[in-house]
């Protein structure tokens, strides 16, 4: 019983780094980077498949995991100054990485290629609305620097112009390499017990 417990944590620890290192590649390569803000990354997928795997409870805590270090490295690399209110911490940080753990309601059926792709396209959706909702209650005025004046406007340009592009791209690749590698996302590793 304590060994699967281990297991769990460690494996916890290793999906969240790895989410971490797919969301540093993202941030140093240009290419990943989107005009507007942003950028394409598959640092979702380790996270899902941690909540596929070990349901939702692990997939939240590695996604509190990644929104902190996260936080960190925007912070460390300059980013972090677009944190300009409590509320921009949890909707840009936590609340969207450890929402990616609501993927572990399909943990039974998670080798079904159509709900893996559910899995997937829901998290990332609400990863989107968190982000989304953060732009139009705390970063209205650069939209409206930007020509955006009206409420229906800072929504059109939070929703579709700033946020859609980044989150829509980075869930439809995690939803393709989930579905080209799903034969060892779910693999059970075990570990002998000595005596």
């Amino acid at each position: 019983m304590r060994n699967k417990e281990i297991i769990k944590i460690t494996e916890t620890a290793i999906l969240a780094a790895l989410a971490v290192v797919f969301q540093l590649i993202s941030t140093f390569v240009p290419i990943l980077k989107m005009p507007q803000g942003g950028s394409v990354s598959l640092s979702m997928l380790p996270i899902v498949v941690l909540a596929l795997r070990r349901g939702p409870k692990y997939g939240v805590i590695g996604g509190l995991i990644l929104g902190t270090l996260n936080l960190l490295v925007d912070i460390a690399v300059g980013q972090g100054s677009f944190v300009l209110h409590w509320g921009s911490l949890f909707l840009d940080y936590f609340v969207p990485c450890g929402i990616l753990g609501i993927a572990g309601i399909f943990k039974k059926h998670r080798e079904n290629l159509i709900f893996l792709t559910l899995a997937i396209a829901l998290a990332g959706f609400l990863k989107y609305l968190s982000h989304s909702f953060s732009g139009i209650l705390f970063f209205a005025e650069y939209a409206r620097q930007l020509g955006y004046e009206t409420p229906g406007a800072i929504f059109f340009y939070s929703f579709i112009v700033y946020n859609l592009p980044y989150n829509g791209f980075s869930t439809l690749i995690s939803i393709l390499v989930a579905i080209a590698t799903h034969k060892v996302l779910f693999k059970e590793f075990y570990v002998e017990e000595q005596t």
